[in-house]
């Protein structure tokens, strides 16, 4: 699984985000600096999640008839 995946199964489960990126990364068995070679925070995580949704979103829209212009 990605470090996005095991973030967002974090929030599912705990209904929070991590205490802090060292111990999230520990969690997952790397160390904080192998974490921020992928992302800079959680909030990248995040937006990079929601950029997928959107994309994902738009490309059902863009197939789906009743939406052609």
């Amino acid at each position: 699984a990605t470090i996005k995946q095991k973030y967002i199964e974090y929030l599912l489960e705990e209904g929070k985000k991590p205490a802090s990126v060292y111990a999230f990364a520990k969690k997952l068995g790397l160390s904080e600096s192998e974490f921020y070679t992928f992302y800079a925070s959680f909030e990248a995580i995040e937006s990079e999640f929601w950029i997928a949704i959107f994309q994902e979103t738009l490309t059902q829209l863009q197939e789906d008839s009743t939406y052609q212009g």
